[in-house]
């Protein structure tokens, strides 16, 4: 009678126990060593993301980086959090973006656009974009402030255009008051002369970052004859959001005003832990549709 071979348990038992250390333990359903992060930690996360995306892009499309900087908005800027909310800003400063007195951007600077665009479709959907109109010190204030908010909104039916989602979006025109380079020189109005970028989680945060944002005052003058102007420590600025609105029950993508909002003038740099209170608030931008208004109430209108 033949001999029957019994099965090695052993074996069995030995390849359970290496398969059982090798995998995540869990707890409730959940790997305990996937990582949990704090609200602040996945903002940080995904600012760091938006940076190295921006590197990353621009190496592909063979341009100039931007300028990335991470800024802070003050703790308080965004209700429900408590800490300072990361922002990144983007400007391209050695570009020019405009002819002097026009807002239609240059030729060169539409693979910048580009750039923002790629970049924003990239990125987690809730994320806002704020554009920035800036001018050079020539002209009014009253002039500049209508550019500055031209050029806004100009660069902001371009991304549209290039597949953006305006609802993401807002303008602020801040006119000749936030310079970059001296308008005393042909050079320094010419950088002047541009639209910067604001990213992040919270439309709050990118308004707050704009509130705060350090200017040099010897940047002023427009000759190099004069002492830097006499200016206001504090300015009111327009901020035009999208929103979808009804005119005569046809369903419209119009820009409208969620402002004024008070910035600071060509101070020092704000320290850290500066309260957003020491300004007027931000104003309320709400993503929420507006069931009916009437044309004449409408800023303008971005036709599809």
């Amino acid at each position: 009678m033949a001999t029957q071979r019994r099965f090695p348990y052993y074996l069995v038992i030995s390849i359970f126990v290496l398969l059982s250390s090798c995998a995540p333990s869990q707890i409730g359903g959940m790997p305990t060593s996937t990582p949990l992060y704090t609200q602040s930690q996945t903002m940080n996360l995904e600012d760091s993301d938006r940076i190295a995306r921006f590197q990353r892009l621009a190496d592909e499309e063979g341009i100039e980086p931007p300028t990335v900087e991470q800024i802070y908005a003050p703790a308080g800027t965004v209700p429900g959090l408590s800490g300072p909310v990361p922002v990144v800003r983007v400007s391209f400063d050695e570009g020019v973006f405009f002819d002097t007195d026009q807002d239609t951007p240059l030729p060169d600077s539409l693979a910048v656009l580009n750039l923002i665009a790629q970049n924003m479709q990239r990125d987690v959907p809730d994320a806002a974009l704020t554009i920035i109109g800036n001018t050079d010190s020539t002209g009014t204030d009253a002039y500049n402030d209508n550019l500055s908010e031209r050029r806004a909104i100009h660069v902001m039916k371009l991304l549209t255009e290039d597949g953006l989602d305006p609802l993401q979006m807002t303008t602020v025109a801040v006119g000749d008051r936030q310079p970059v380079a001296p308008n005393s020189t042909i050079e320094g109005r010419a950088r002047n002369r541009r639209v910067e970028f604001l990213i992040s989680a919270s439309v709050q945060a990118n308004l707050a970052a704009v509130q705060y944002q350090s200017v040099d005052p010897s940047y002023f003058p427009t000759s190099v004859l004069q002492i830097a102007p006499a200016r206001p420590t504090q300015a009111t600025v327009t901020v035009l959001q999208p929103h979808l609105v009804k005119v005569a029950g046809t369903p419209k993508l119009a820009l409208i005003p969620v402002g004024p909002m008070q910035i600071e003038q060509a101070i020092e740099a704000p320290a850290p832990d500066i309260a957003v209170h020491d300004l007027a608030p931000a104003p309320t931008v709400s993503m929420r549709e507006i069931p009916n208004i009437t044309p004449a109430k409408l800023t303008n209108v971005l036709v599809y």
